[in-house]
């Protein structure tokens, strides 16, 4: 008996017919208006979030001017006149001095000792936890919306499209990890950048799928890298084909289509950038389809020829019964 052949790699989906197959999925009424409630939703969360960042600088600023001017008010503090500059000297009990010179000169402040920090370190260190704030708070939004949105490409996809707000929640509760996955897949790929280009190459393209693999299997931020890296495998040359191609397309495409894309003001440049989500994501699934095709092939069992065996027929001896001739 023959022995079944080997799984042999299918043909990933081209280029242009996913491409084609993301633009169907958007054309239809449902997908499309389930991708303008989430831009909606996304403007508002993203303006709310920046005016409660802005308020949290402002009212922190405050804080720590009012604290500063508090503290320098509180110290005893003398005037002299030197050459028609004022300078307010304010005098901390074993410290020295902390200057302040009122005009341009500014070489008239001494310290016998280590003085306190002044107020210019204080506001330095004020700007700084400022800025880290500001950081902060933007990269979790920008994470957020990463987050979101290709989530709304997996349900349009799926077509299982859930309500705005189970869709807010799912983001929001999965979107630390996703940090954490975009800071080590960075980290990754920045030293494989730095190791003569191509290992960042190579990096980026096996690490391509891991957000997908994150959000659709509800898996560790390991296990998705681990996921990627196996679905990507014996493909990687292909998929980095269709990256270059889908990016000369996008150029164009935003060259020629910039008009109807700015007529269509924030919705334009989202359906330009779900076009390349859900391209992504239709890969991914195709991917899925012929891994788990080519494993279940592998793992057939091989059916074992059992030895032929021979049955003897043995048939039992027969008895002739013989009687005593007796003499006539």
């Amino acid at each position: 008996m023959e022995k079944p052949s080997p799984a042999k790699a299918e043909n990933l989906i081209k280029l242009i017919p996913a491409i084609k197959k993301s633009l169907g999925c958007l054309s239809e009424n449902a997908n499309l208006g389930f991708l303008v409630k989430a831009v909606v939703t996304s403007s508002i969360i993203s303006a709310l979030s920046i005016a409660a960042l802005w308020v949290i600088l402002i009212v922190f600023s405050i804080a720590t001017g009012a604290s500063i001017s508090k503290d320098l008010k509180s110290l005893p503090a003398t005037t002299s006149s030197n050459n028609g500059f004022e300078r307010i000297t304010y005098n901390r009990s074993g410290f020295g001095n902390i200057s302040e010179v009122l005009g341009e000169r500014t070489d008239i402040s001494t310290t016998v000792k280590p003085s306190p920090p002044s107020p210019n370190v204080a506001l330095g260190a004020t700007a700084g936890v400022m800025m880290a704030i500001a950081t902060l708070g933007a990269v979790f939004l920008a994470v957020f919306n990463h987050v979101l949105f290709t989530l709304v490409s997996l349900k349009i996809y799926s077509g299982d499209l859930p309500t705005i707000k189970n869709l807010i929640k799912s983001a929001i509760a999965k979107t630390p990890k996703m940090l954490v996955l975009m800071v080590l897949a960075g980290a990754f790929t920045v030293v494989g950048y730095m190791l003569f280009v191509i290992p960042g190459i190579i990096l980026t393209v096996m690490l391509i799928f891991a957000p997908i693999i994150l959000l659709n299997e509800d898996t560790g931020v390991l296990a998705a890298l681990k996921g990627s890296k196996k679905l990507t495998s014996g493909y990687k040359l292909n998929l980095y084909l269709k990256g270059l191609g889908f990016m000369i397309l996008s150029f164009f495409a935003l060259v020629f289509g910039f008009p109807v894309l700015y007529a269509l003001g924030p919705l334009g440049m989202y359906l330009y950038l779900m076009v390349g989500n859900l391209t992504l994501v239709i890969l991914y699934m195709e991917l899925k389809n012929i891994k788990g095709n080519q494993s279940a092939v592998s793992e057939i069992p091989t059916p074992v020829e059992e030895p032929e065996t021979f049955q003897v027929k043995t048939t039992e001896p027969t008895t002739i019964e013989s009687k005593p001739v007796t003499a006539q």
